[in-house]
């Protein structure tokens, strides 16, 4: 068992709950059943909080184990620490741009997926913004330290940080899973897509350990694996990006099996300076964090995909958004901070009457 499964555990934060009926926070999104007895786990400390609903009552040692996998996926995709015996992504930061580094197989796999969406999405999504990820971590770490004398990141830093994120600067490949940054200062950051591939790694993961009847999710990344024991479809509440405002908003619910149902908002990870909002999702053009939409969620079939395009689709205007999302095959809506909401035929159909 890892290190940091065992400290969840010993601290009471993995929780075994028999109910009837389950309504359980799941960052931007809500997990809701209505009949059968389940089984609903609770863990903390990896990419975020992490929840469980298995919908029969067996496979106790599955839980386990993708408790333990999300755990190793934590410490495989973090650009910032490195672990022992393990050359994850900060190894790989560290490293790249002194020598062609091999990478770890599913390492290698996500920067496919990451690669191939920069250039469907036409550099929408970027992996390589490490550095403009970094100043605008240096602020918020600051501005939590009540350090005085603050302000924004200038044009000229911003422009110094971009500069290093260009991908034709980084010699990527993935069929020898290798990689190497041409330019010194070059960092990969896979915020936006490691989490969602994580994600559908557990669900195929489960399936093969024989579990047919579950839901997972992880901050806003949901995926159904099966049915319901009963045969019922798993309903998910997306999560209303106004709550505590003015602005009255629908109850947007929808059907799930067998897919993913990826919701990313600007109204959780943020830090505000000088009475202004500035949240996570970060435009590779500009440099600046997004405020276009609040919110954004895509069903499809692979969790990773889906978290790619919720993070791409807050960086294009609705246009070549929809051009994205339909190439793609896939559904989305679009939640702007006004409340207006935009769609796909597709999720349309899918979201339940009120």
């Amino acid at each position: 068992m890892s290190k940091m499964l065992k400290k969840i555990m010993a601290s009471g934060l993995l929780v075994l709950i028999l109910l009837s009926q389950i309504a359980c926070n799941s960052g931007s999104s809500s997990l809701r059943s209505k009949a059968g007895q389940r089984q609903e786990y609770h863990f903390s400390g990896q990419f975020d909080s992490f929840t469980i609903i298995l919908d029969e009552g067996k496979q106790p040692e599955l839980i386990k184990k993708l408790g333990q996998k999300l755990d190793y996926y934590h410490q495989l995709f973090t650009p910032y620490e490195e672990y022992p015996g393990l050359e994850n992504l900060a190894y790989v930061n560290r490293e790249a741009s002194l020598r062609s580094v091999e990478l770890d197989p599913e390492l290698n796999s996500v920067l496919e997926l990451a690669w191939s969406g920069s250039k469907a999405s036409h550099n929408a999504f970027n992996p390589a913004l490490g550095e403009l990820v970094l100043v605008w971590r240096e602020l918020r770490d600051q501005i939590q330290a009540a350090a005085t004398d603050l302000s924004l990141p200038s044009s000229e830093t911003l422009k110094a940080a971009l500069s290093s994120s260009d991908l034709e600067s980084i010699d990527y490949d993935s069929k020898a899973g290798s990689i190497h940054f041409n330019n010194p200062h070059s960092k990969l950051d896979l915020g936006g897509v490691a989490k969602g591939w994580a994600v559908e790694a557990l669900a195929q993961m489960a399936l093969k350990e024989g579990g047919d009847h579950l839901l997972i999710s992880v901050g806003g990344n949901v995926r159904a694996v099966g049915r319901k024991a009963n045969g019922e479809p798993w309903r998910v509440l997306i999560q209303d990006p106004f709550k505590g405002s003015k602005i009255n908003f629908p109850q947007l619910i929808i059907e799930l099996e067998d897919e993913a149902l990826v919701t990313s908002g600007l109204y959780e990870r943020y830090f505000e300076f000088q009475g202004k909002r500035y949240a996570h999702i970060l435009d590779p053009e500009s440099g600046w964090p997004q405020d276009q939409y609040i919110s954004i969620s895509v069903l499809a079939p692979d969790s990773g995909l889906a978290d790619l395009l919720a993070t791409a689709l807050f960086n294009l205007d609705l246009k070549s958004g929809k051009a994205l999302v339909e190439a793609y095959g896939v559904e989305a809506l679009w939640i702007d901070q006004a409340g207006n909401i935009e769609q796909t035929e597709g999720f349309k159909k899918r979201l339940l009457p009120d």
